[in-house]
């Protein structure tokens, strides 16, 4: 089981996004469901989480 915390730094528009997501493991990797609009960010941040490429 992977669990943890990421914490970000103070954001202008903090208020205005609720900042939260859910991965589902899957046989062919993770599902990661996140409210964020940066979403290449999230990519990013959950690839390096797992240790594979943000292309995976």
């Amino acid at each position: 089981m992977i669990s943890g915390e990421i914490h970000c730094g103070t954001q202008a528009h903090f208020s205005l996004e609720t900042q939260i997501s859910i991965a589902v493991p899957t046989e062919d990797g993770m599902k990661v469901y996140a409210s964020s609009q940066w979403i290449d960010y999230t990519q990013k941040c959950v690839a390096q989480v797992l240790g594979v490429p943000c292309a995976r």
